[in-house]
């Protein structure tokens, strides 16, 4: 009879062990599949996006028209800290930040940002400009009525 009780015992903590494995890794798998929920797209112009693909990487996009894996191209990439648009440009400040994070966006240095313009019409990228020179080629292209800065840290309104 003792053998019997001892082996009922057995099956109840082997079935113990199996549902806590069994939590533990749908816990697991919970908490990895919750890895891009903070990403975020902003819609702008002319099939170009501001986009939030991981806490290191805000970038701007331009959809590709050719077939490719990837549908959309790297136009200013990471980390850009602020930007603003009208019906053709769009401007961005951006920084050069570590490839995996570990930084708080809080306590970057945005004085030490460079300025960017792309025309959307046009596919002109005029990138890592100083803020005079931004300025001078602003009035030389004729670049008026942006809206105002948005940052991109917390995410925009309107952003997706």
């Amino acid at each position: 009879m003792e053998r019997n009780i001892s082996g009922k015992l057995n099956i109840r903590k082997k079935f113990v062990y199996l549902l806590v494995a069994v939590f533990l890794i749908i816990e697991c798998i919970s908490i990895v599949s919750c890895a891009g929920l903070s990403d975020w797209s902003y819609e702008l112009p002319n099939g170009y996006c501001v986009s939030r693909v991981n806490s290191a990487d805000i970038s701007i996009l331009r959809e590709r028209e050719e077939f490719s894996a990837l549908s959309y191209e790297v136009v200013v990439d990471r980390y850009v800290i602020c930007f603003c648009y009208n019906d053709v440009y769009v401007c961005a400040r951006r920084l050069d930040v570590p490839q995996y994070g570990g930084f708080d966006p809080l306590e970057l240095n945005v004085e030490e940002a460079d300025y960017n313009i792309v025309n959307t019409e046009t596919r002109e990228v005029y990138k890592g400009l100083t803020e005079d020179e931004y300025n001078e080629l602003c009035s030389q292209l004729g670049i008026i009525e942006l809206c105002d800065w948005i940052d991109t840290y917390p995410k925009p309104k309107g952003a997706k």
